[in-house]
């Protein structure tokens, strides 16, 4: 019985050690995503406060990416948070067998960068859909500028000619006067 004491000692150290291993790959995925995903809202933000400077039309359309962003970001938050649980309870199930429990945590923590990632995708979608809506306000708006100028340039010839018209008429008049006057005499 003593030359299995130590092979069980053995095997309980290698266990605690894959339990170890798992629990630290677990909190490096969990701080990876944390930080993914205050750095996605962190670039968000700024796209938005950028928008917003820009046009006050784009505000509205800002204002939904950045809340579609961090739907998205808090979307794949549960999931990490999901995932961390699963890997928890899978731990505790594995209690004899760590290697099928970093096997699980494994899987579980691919599926939830997988879903980060479509995530990430839908919001970088969503902030091009937003970019093209208002280069396409800017554009009208520019097309728009340029009908007013060229009808105010029209309105003034027009004047310029009333005005012209107007001194010849008024030349023609006196003219009038003075042949008046001189028929009378």
């Amino acid at each position: 019985m003593r030359s299995s004491d130590p092979e069980i000692r053995q095997r309980q150290e290698q266990a605690e050690q894959e339990k170890e291993r798992a629990r630290i790959v677990r909190e490096e995925g969990i701080r990876s995503a944390e930080i993914a995903k205050d750095r996605d809202l962190e670039v968000a933000e700024q796209e938005r406060q950028i928008i917003i400077n820009q046009n006050p039309k784009k505000k509205a359309s800002a204002r939904a990416s950045a809340d579609l962003a961090r739907a998205e970001s808090t979307k794949a938050q549960e999931a990490v948070t999901t995932a961390a649980a699963e890997a928890e309870r899978v731990k505790q199930i594995a209690d004899g067998s760590a290697r099928e429990a970093e096997r699980e945590a494994t899987k579980i923590r691919l599926a939830a960068t997988a879903q980060k990632d479509a995530a990430q995708d839908r919001a970088d979608a969503v902030r091009e859909q937003a970019q093209a809506e208002a280069d396409a306000i800017t554009i009208k708006a520019k097309a728009k500028k340029d009908d007013l100028l060229a009808e105010a340039e029209g309105r003034q010839a027009i004047t310029n000619a009333e005005n012209t018209l107007s001194e010849e008429l008024i030349a023609m008049k006196v003219d009038l006067a003075r042949l008046g006057d001189g028929l009378a005499r």
